[in-house]
């Protein structure tokens, strides 16, 4: 498990930063200044809240193209060269850029550089033609909820694929005056526009008709002058990035883009920072004469705060990457026995769960050859699919076994040495990972270690030179191999921020040997991981963890097993995993030990997770953060919480309120509303105070100390006082009874008094006024009552 650790670990330490980051987990999107805020136009438009259903147009007048959805236009002019001339947030009003006229694009070819458009058309790559098409392209297959009225996935959010919108391509080729040689090289602009959100795309491509090869020794793909007032209002991301969450990106590790600051602007630069050093030409051995690039996303944002801004980065990735709304319920076994398979898809299913991995440990080896073996994991698969559970099992990449060592070795890395993805290594790999998922019928894989854009600097690469070309080269194998399973409809957790390249899920962030810390610890500090890593994770693109078994030691103080001896803190673990909508990996031999009480515990949870499915996967809103006691990692400081919320349906919202104390606690909630849009605000406001949860308030385990890297939430001065409106929801204590009434005020948010015995947990689903909630399965008999220990 050496990948998976160091990936788990160096994310939780980024993600811990996150939920008390302004200006850089995400680097683009949260350095507004004081003025920002104060000098924007009055006119805003929460497009998350307030969905904007204006279709995506492209409209051409004379020499002007535009491209516009209601929320967002960013425009064009095709003579005397093509240049972007204005991105505009039609929203709040704002136009981003503070000057026009660059370059759409910068590239080097054989080391002399060339303007691709802009305001000169004397030289470089000039405007040559556009094209406008009725739909975005797919970058991989994705089987979506639905299609032709059959459901197809109930656990995916029903999203269209690709997403709708509108896409330009434009064409650049070379002026006469350039050497004949580049004569068959062709540049082309790819921008795509989407319904519904703040978001532009970009990607540059290339061509080359001609036998004599050209080395694309660097690409700048874009360069925007934003206001530097405005400068928090832009949010850059890329499908070319690594690591495990988005604040990785804000280090040397990131090889997208740059920024300058340059008197009244700040200048974004989005380039590839080694390379891409990739040669093409029509008898270019491997590579032939076409070049890919890599997709860069603006996203112009309708706020300062910065959870608001949380938000519409969610709306985006569910847009663009909506196979991180799949949410199905699954089962780590930590046994390749058959039998022992085999019961275990008998009880999970009537546990309602819906998928089984065999995991790491498990001795399921996914790169095995045997034609005796893969039969005998296709009639294990079988098995489990006979049960209505999707099978899969787990496999390590980068630090797993390293084919064909002497060619396909990369060292030097963060991990030391491992396999470089540019290599017959590699190749060998896929192969053996195809076949296994052919031969079995597999759905679901666990690939661990993936790949956060490492550089080889060996030259006897089969496919990659060493040095510049290594890390696009790399990306392209590492994306061949998410399309393969994409194609097969596999469902993907890997921990590497590849939602873009097609992964289901990312870990959330943690640190591994937290998960052998006494029992009643793990649940306190399981809520700060799912509380902090939800900021920037939708919840079901995520998953955190529950040691059944022993896991990296601890012991029986860690384990939940014997469960039923433990159903108190098994059940709390559940609960608190499947009210946030984050997953753990439950990771054992068995999930209820053959009990039957055990077994009605499991069920409940899973039944509540199905009934409320869409409101815990909705975005969460952070309420109160868990803080653990001086001196006990056990116990909190007071109650926590956090909520759900969404701004369609009958449910609204659904809140799960913790205190995980030795005391009766009191505590009247501020509740905020104005996510699920029954208020009458507009625009997001302030974050309610003390909603974050400072680094140092993270226990640490083991030798990886957690930094105070940013500075906390933007806010300024005094929360807004608040006056009652004519508004008001009802809240219903674990979906039943009669409701709460309660008033909202202008601040969007209700006053919740919430009393809980010591060591108790309850949750609340938030209707409009007179609208019930779906019912809860009914409690049985063995779940622990409140109070409870």
């Amino acid at each position: 498990m050496y990948g998976y650790q160091r990936l788990t670990r160096r994310g939780m330490l980024r993600t811990m930063a996150a939920a008390g980051l302004a200006a850089a987990a995400v680097p683009l999107a949260t350095r507004a200044s004081a003025s920002a805020a104060t000098s924007s136009p009055a006119l805003s438009q929460d497009w998350v809240v307030h969905p904007v259903t204006t279709p995506s147009t492209i409209s051409v007048h004379g020499r002007s193209v535009t491209m516009a959805n209601g929320i967002v236009r960013r425009s064009f002019h095709t003579a005397p060269n093509f240049t972007t001339t204005s991105l505009k947030n039609l929203g709040t009003g704002q136009e981003m850029l503070d000057h026009t006229g660059e370059p759409e694009a910068t590239i080097v070819l054989d080391g002399t550089t060339y303007d691709v458009g802009g305001t000169n058309a004397s030289g470089g790559f000039v405007y040559a033609s556009h094209r406008i098409e009725d739909s975005t392209q797919k970058p991989y297959e994705w089987t979506p909820y639905e299609k032709d009225g059959v459901t197809l996935k109930p656990y995916a959010e029903k999203r269209p694929w690709p997403a709708k919108g509108k896409a330009l391509l434009v064409t650049f080729r070379p002026h006469p005056s350039l050497a004949a040689k580049l004569h068959g090289v062709t540049v082309t602009a790819r921008y795509e526009i989407y319904d519904g959100i703040a978001t532009v795309m970009k990607k540059v491509s290339v061509d080359n008709t001609s036998a004599t090869p050209v080395m694309i020794n660097h690409l700048t793909v874009d360069q925007l002058h934003v206001h530097s007032q405005l400068a928090g209002r832009l949010y850059l991301d890329t499908d070319y990035h690594g690591g495990t969450d988005n604040a990785y990106r804000n280090n040397d590790k990131d090889r997208t883009y740059t920024t300058t600051d340059e008197g009244n602007h700040r200048t974004y630069t989005v380039l590839y920072k080694d390379g891409p050093a990739y040669r093409i030409g029509t008898e270019e051995p491997h590579w032939g004469g076409h070049f890919d690039g890599f997709r860069s996303f603006l996203l112009l944002h309708s706020t300062d705060h910065y959870e608001a801004q949380q938000m519409e980065i969610k709306a985006m990735y569910r847009t663009l990457a909506p196979q991180i709304t799949e949410n199905p319920l699954f089962y780590h076994l930590i046994s390749d026995d058959p039998t022992a398979l085999r019961n275990s898809a008998t009880a999970s299913a009537a546990m309602g769960f819906e998928m089984v991995i065999q995991s790491f440990g498990s001795g399921f080896n996914m790169l095995s050859t045997n034609p005796a073996y893969l039969s005998r994991k296709k009639a294990d698969f079988d098995a489990v699919r006979a049960n209505g559970l999707n099978p899969g099992g787990y496999t390590l990449l980068t630090t797993g076994q390293i084919f064909d060592p002497a060619e396909s070795s990369c060292a030097g890395t963060d991990w030391g040495t491992v396999m470089g993805l540019g290599t017959t290594g590699f190749a060998e790999f896929q192969s053996r990972v195809q076949n296994s998922i052919d031969a079995t019928g597999m759905g679901v894989v666990e690939l661990d270690g993936p790949w956060p854009m490492f550089r080889c600097g060996e030259a006897n690469h089969a496919y990659a030179d060493g040095g510049a070309d290594t890390v696009y080269k790399q990306w392209t194998f590492s994306n061949d191999l998410y399309k393969m399973m994409r194609e097969r409809d596999v469902y993907i957790n890997a921990p590497d921020l590849h939602y873009f390249n097609g992964s289901n899920k990312n870990v959330i962030g943690y640190q591994e040997n937290g998960w052998s810390q006494p029992r009643q610890q793990q649940l306190m500090h399981g809520r700060q991981y799912i509380y902090n890593g939800t900021y920037e994770k939708v919840p079901s693109a995520t998953w955190t963890f529950m040691p059944i078994d022993v896991y990296h030691g601890g012991g029986t103080a860690a384990a939940f097993k014997p469960l039923k001896k433990n159903l108190f803190d098994y059940s709390w673990g559940i609960g608190q995993s499947f009210l946030a909508g984050v997953n753990p990996t439950f990771r054992g031999t068995t999930m209820d030990d053959g009990d039957p009480d055990v077994r009605s515990v499991v069920k409940y949870w899973t039944d509540i997770y199905k009934t409320y499915r869409g409101l815990v996967t909705a975005d969460i809103v952070h309420l109160i953060p868990p803080r653990h006691k001086p001196g006990n990692l056990a116990r909190g400081t007071g109650i926590d919480a956090f909520m759900h919320a969404r701004s369609e349906g009958n449910e609204r919202a659904l809140m799960a309120v913790f205190n995980q104390t030795d005391e009766e606690r009191t505590q009247s909630l501020t509740v905020p509303l104005y996510y699920t849009g029954m208020t009458d605000l507009t625009e997001a406001p302030q974050p309610v105070p003390g909603s974050y949860l400072d680094t140092k308030d993270i226990p640490v385990f083991g030798p990886y100390p957690v930094t105070e890297l940013f500075p906390k939430p933007n806010w300024s001065g005094s929360y807004p006082s608040a006056t009652p409106t004519d508004t008001t929801a009802d809240i219903y204590r674990e979906g039943e009874g009669e409701p709460r009434n309660l008033t909202i005020d202008s601040n969007g948010n209700v006053q919740l008094e919430v009393t809980l015995p010591p060591m108790t947990f309850t949750w609340y689903v938030v209707t409009p006024h007179g609208v019930k909630p779906v019912a809860p399965p009914a409690k049985p008999a063995a779940l622990p009552p409140s109070g409870s220990r």
